[in-house]
């Protein structure tokens, strides 16, 4: 990221049409931390070593005109608040957070790199494409991950898209056993929203439990990493899909990088201050240990955000000091919030993009869709899709470049199975992706313009209790779902005390010990059962016959036991519910 910011200001510098007769310099510090960055930021806001906060913008001239940088959304929200304060523009290239899009908060955020909204809407444009509609969502947890995770589930509402499991989790987690709640929970498509060295640990853990032919689809953060391709065993883990920026290559980039790198080799001999002198102070302690490949194989997914960035910065510059192809007037003064004024009207070719910013600041989007070919030496990116914005939006997707794992077919990874013609849907559980079919009647039909045409349906056919003879009925199926996803995730009750201490079922305590599944919550234990119905315990029908208006309150669990004969009935019933309710409501166990 450093040597692209470098090699486009040299190239700014050496334009002859742009700034002609201005150069531009640059101030670069190292983000340690969220609490040690503040010096630096307070640095660039002073004026002669001092901030004055009330200054008039007229008035105001920081040391420095506009900003880049930092990486990562967590990092540049800490920030955000001192650089906005003075009004000077802040264009990043690689924090994507939708809520920096909101200008009451950050009305001098500027970036080059697409929003998370337009990262989710294209991972939801993959899902539909191929026809899945059962599927995870695994983050880290800082900004970047969250804001994905709440804008992921905004979004996928009226598209018939399940998020059957998610998590946010910390580098310390335990991933093996994430991973197995979703293997179990038979979900093929795994959406990795998180910054690199949490999709880094997912999917070595993949590797190292032997999780085989999901989907991967990875956001844009690590969908170009340069080693996890090369990893023993990555090709039996399934097919890895990455969404980035179209990948353009920066003309003469290669050259100036071996160029420099001779330089800092020829410096390193010569004592410090010689060497400080002569690099213009530009000598890191770090840089002679990169050789030139290794920085040019360095992954690219936001070198032309970076680029884009920096060429932002020099053609509002331009505009605001009234420049032309020739010259720049030498008195014109330029204060950060002159600036801009001038982004927001910026519309420029560059490098066959073009560059031009919305109501919110936020770029023209131009994603490339790629396969991750890891059976070849070394590992290649394939580039398969694209979503552009401009001049017009288009998705397309060449199926034929993705060899799949699974019998070189599309994945399965659907809660359930569509319906034959003459059967309608009939619902299973809590997600609206699940259902059983049933045979339509006589004289009936199934309405498809309708999303509920299964419910329709049935209440054209007269039917208010769905049959119940049995633990695979929907009803049944659906009461397990319901508890599986209401508040019992945020019980945390341990299922093997559960199924030994209270519930008593014969396959209970064994079923925990061979599936290994001691250490699932509670409603996650329930959501197992209810996708394996054939393990679980029969509850009577006159019992299963009420619970579709059941509140879950202790009156109608006394109203429900009846005579002492169906004691053992109603103990199953209150083994399953009694979690449901809250501390001080919950009925005592009988």
């Amino acid at each position: 990221m450093l040597q692209v910011m470098r090699f486009t200001i040299e190239e700014i510098n050496n334009s002859t049409i742009l700034l002609p007769n201005v150069s531009l310099g640059y101030e670069i510090f190292d983000h340690c931390s969220n609490t040690k960055n503040f010096r630096s930021i307070l640095t660039f806001i002073s004026k002669n070593g001092s901030i004055k906060p009330k200054e008039k913008f007229n008035n105001y001239q920081p040391k420095v005109i506009a900003l880049t940088g930092p990486y990562g959304s967590t990092r540049t929200i800490t920030i955000a608040p001192l650089i906005t304060m003075g009004f000077i523009p802040m264009v990043n290239y690689g924090a994507s957070s939708y809520a920096l899009s909101n200008k009451l908060q950050y009305p001098t955020f500027v970036r080059t790199v697409p929003s998370n909204k337009d990262m989710i809407e294209m991972i939801i444009h993959i899902i539909r494409w191929f026809g899945w509609n059962w599927v995870a969502f695994l983050g880290s947890q800082d900004n970047y991950s969250s804001d994905g995770l709440k804008l992921f589930n905004k979004y996928i509402s009226n598209t018939g898209i399940c998020l059957a499991y998610q998590e946010g989790l910390s580098l310390n987690a335990n991933y093996s056993q994430t991973l197995k709640k979703i293997d179990m929970l038979n979900i093929n498509v795994i959406v990795v929203f998180a910054v690199p060295q949490y999709a880094v640990n997912i999917i070595k853990t993949a590797i190292a439990n032997n999780i085989r032919n999901k989907v991967w689809i990875a956001s844009e953060t690590w969908a170009m990493n340069q080693q996890l391709p090369r990893e023993p065993g990555i090709g039996k883990i399934g097919t890895v899909i990455g969404i980035t920026e179209r990948l353009l290559s920066l003309p003469g980039f290669d050259d100036f990088v071996y160029k420099d790198r001779r330089t800092i080799n020829a410096y390193s001999t010569e004592s410090n201050v010689q060497s400080k002198s002569k690099a213009c102070n530009q000598v890191c302690d770090y840089c002679p240990l990169l050789t030139a490949e290794e920085i040019i194989n360095e992954n690219p997914s936001f070198s032309f955000t970076i680029y884009a960035a920096i060429y932002t910065i020099a053609h509002a510059l331009h505009n605001v000091l009234q420049c032309d192809k020739n010259v720049c007037p030498k008195n014109t003064k330029a204060k950060p919030y002159m600036l801009m004024r001038e982004i927001k009207k910026l519309d420029f070719p560059l490098n066959n993009r073009q560059v031009k910013y919305d109501e919110n600041y936020d770029p023209i989007i131009s994603y490339a869709v790629v396969h991750w070919h890891t059976d070849v030496n070394p590992p290649q990116f394939e580039m398969v899709g694209t979503y552009d914005t401009y001049p017009k939006t288009t998705f397309t997707i060449d199926n034929s470049r993705l060899p799949w794992l699974t019998n070189d077919s599309v994945p399965f990874s659907n809660c359930s199975l569509e319906c034959k013609p003459g059967y309608s849907r009939q619902p299973e559980g809590f997600h609206s992706c699940c259902f059983t079919c049933k045979k339509c009647p006589r004289n009936s039909y199934v309405d498809y313009s309708q999303r509920n045409s299964q419910m329709r349906t049935q209440r054209r056919m007269g039917s208010h209790h769905p049959p119940a003879s049995n633990v695979s009925s929907p009803l049944y199926q659906r009461i397990l779902q319901f508890q599986a996803l209401s508040s019992l995730r945020q019980q945390g009750t341990d299922v093997r005390k559960f199924a030994l201490r209270f519930c008593g079922a014969a396959e209970a305590p064994q079923m925990v010990e061979d599936e290994g599944l001691d250490h699932l919550t509670f409603g996650e234990f329930v959501e197992f059962l209810a996708r394996s119905p054939a393990r679980v315990a029969g509850v009577p029908q006159a019992v299963l016959a009420e619970l579709q208006h059941l509140q879950w309150w202790p009156t109608k669990l006394q109203k429900l036991q009846g005579p002492s004969g169906n004691q053992k009935g109603v103990r199953g019933l209150v083994c399953r519910t009694q979690y449901l309710q809250p501390a001080s409501r919950r009925p005592g166990l009988i």
